[in-house]
């Protein structure tokens, strides 16, 4: 069972300078902290319901992938806000759930295009998600949490 847990979303930024406005419209600041998990399965409908809502309330963007893995790739301007994403995604039930590439990263630069949580269907869809909001630098952060890439 997935209980549902109303987080209030804090919104004061931590800054309100974007260098590259027309790369990121709707972000708030020059980094924004960002946090990956990988999950055994990402399978339940609840869960899923559960991460959408979440992540819309709070406005933090993320892409996840159902199925075997399972991942969530979540950012947003507030790091309070993905403090409390991660904290409900951990409490839920999991076979097996990590958070990967040392925790919540706060030196991170992720746009995505809209708030809430999308769907992609492979992890080659995650990693090119992580390459289109936050470059070359996110893209191997994700590639090296997941084990995919050349650790430096």
């Amino acid at each position: 069972m997935v209980a549902v847990v109303k987080v209030a979303p804090s919104r004061t930024p931590q800054s309100t300078h974007c260098p590259d406005s027309s790369h990121c419209p709707n972000h708030l600041e020059d980094t924004m902290p960002t946090a990956l998990f990988h999950f055994h399965h990402l399978l339940s409908s609840k869960k899923v319901s559960s991460i959408r809502s979440l992540t819309r309330s709070l406005g933090l963007g993320a892409v996840y992938k159902r199925g075997y893995p399972g991942l969530l790739l979540i950012s947003g301007a507030n790091v309070d806000d993905v403090k409390a994403l991660v904290k409900v995604v951990k409490a839920m039930r999991w076979q097996s759930c990590s958070l990967c590439g040392g925790g919540i990263r706060e030196d991170m630069h992720v746009a995505f295009e809209a708030r809430g949580a999308e769907e992609v269907d492979a992890v080659r869809d995650v990693v090119a998600a992580a390459r289109t909001g936050g470059g070359v630098e996110v893209e191997g952060w994700v590639k090296r949490g997941l084990g995919l890439g050349k650790e430096e």
